[in-house]
């Protein structure tokens, strides 16, 4: 067993994955346009942005920030659920914040980021650690991501701001990923 009881023995295949994805659309600005998450293109059916949107970056502060969080918990949550089920919750985490976001603010345009990820793995292993137990630190842990979604939600901007390029921040796709990893970590 490794740090917090996981089994470090598998490599972090979705984790790896999205941080060379995510690299590779930000030093190629073409393929950039052919991932992004647009309304107008989801409209005409093309479902796969949902999960390529989210592999665009606005910026390098942008692009550093979602990795950095993703290098931290990605392998956390990985080690924790079988192949099949991690491409599944990493899929997921990917596409329904993106979905809702643009179902909810069509006028965004595009989605793009791996916050709503972020915030998915960061329940996920919050709610894990409640589920085993380990109830104290993870409630006051728990409780300042509830408020941080809670401050950004009803502010409509970041809690720890950061230069985004052209885009807005989009804190709706943070609380849907938090809800997800939430109940995939509870069911």
């Amino acid at each position: 067993m490794g740090v917090l009881g996981v089994a470090a023995t598998r490599t972090p295949l979705w984790t790896l994955s999205l941080i060379a994805l995510s690299i590779c659309a930000s030093l190629i600005p073409e393929l950039a346009d052919h991932l992004a998450a647009e309304t107008i293109a989801l409209c005409t059916g093309q479902l796969w942005r949902l999960l390529g949107g989210p592999l665009i970056h606005g910026s390098p502060s942008h692009l550093l920030r979602d990795l950095s969080v993703l290098c931290v918990l990605g392998p956390l949550v990985e080690h924790r659920l079988a192949r099949a089920q991690a491409a599944l919750f990493f899929c997921a985490a990917l596409a329904l914040p993106a979905l809702l976001t643009l179902a909810l603010r069509p006028d965004l345009g595009v989605y793009c980021g791996l916050s709503g990820l972020d915030h998915a793995l960061a329940a996920f292993l919050l709610v894990d650690a409640y589920r085993a137990n380990r109830r104290w630190p993870i409630a006051l842990l728990a409780g300042l991501l509830a408020l941080k979604l809670a401050f950004e939600t009803a502010s409509g901007d970041l809690l720890f701001p950061l230069d985004m390029g052209e885009l807005v921040p989009a804190p709706e796709a943070h609380l849907a990923g938090a809800a997800l990893g939430a109940y995939c970590a509870w069911v």
